[in-house]
């Protein structure tokens, strides 16, 4: 199989994850199997992140970056829809319990770094904080992972940030 094969696979796989999770619960009656399967589906948007940084990463490796270029593209792929979500959801109050700093945090896509503000603005507002986070990180850690070693350094790191910005800032 190709790269470029497995890779289409793997976020097909990532989408109907993405889907069961949402549409399963819903559904009365599915065999326990289905049902089961259904509770992993979780598992796809993280699937579909790491396909997203593998992909990502190699299409930018090897190049120079243009960040101008490089940022306004990322940021109006995630902007666009997102502040439309944060509006509807504003407008119609279906989260009531959103503090104003949670809506600052989420327009300008940094939500991520403040645990509770993650969904409370937009449901699953999660997934682009940490789809927006990554897309800041990339840049910064091309240059410095380029072997496994190295690679399995900067993943130490991050899991060391990640469990002090979730423990430290609540």
């Amino acid at each position: 199989m190709q790269c470029s094969s497995l890779v289409k696979a793997l976020k097909e796989y990532a989408i109907f994850g993405v889907v069961s999770i949402h549409v399963g619960p819903e559904s009365d009656n599915l065999p326990k199997s289905i049902d089961k399967l259904a509770d992993y589906g979780f598992r796809g948007d993280t699937l579909f992140l790491v396909v997203s940084a593998f992909t990502m990463s190699i299409s930018l490796s090897g190049k120079p970056l243009d960040g101008r270029s490089y940022f306004i593209k990322r940021s109006l792929r995630l902007e666009t829809m997102y502040i439309l979500a944060i509006i509807l959801y504003g407008i119609f109050g279906l989260i009531p319990t959103a503090l104003p700093i949670d809506y600052i945090l989420n327009a300008f896509l940094m939500h991520g770094i403040s645990p509770p503000a993650q969904n409370t603005v937009v449901p699953g507002g999660w997934s682009v904080a940490s789809e927006a986070l990554f897309y800041i990180l990339l840049p910064a850690l091309l240059p410095i992972c380029n072997t496994i070693v190295e690679a399995v350094i900067g993943l130490g790191l991050a899991y060391v940030i990640a469990v002090v910005s979730h423990f430290g800032l609540r």
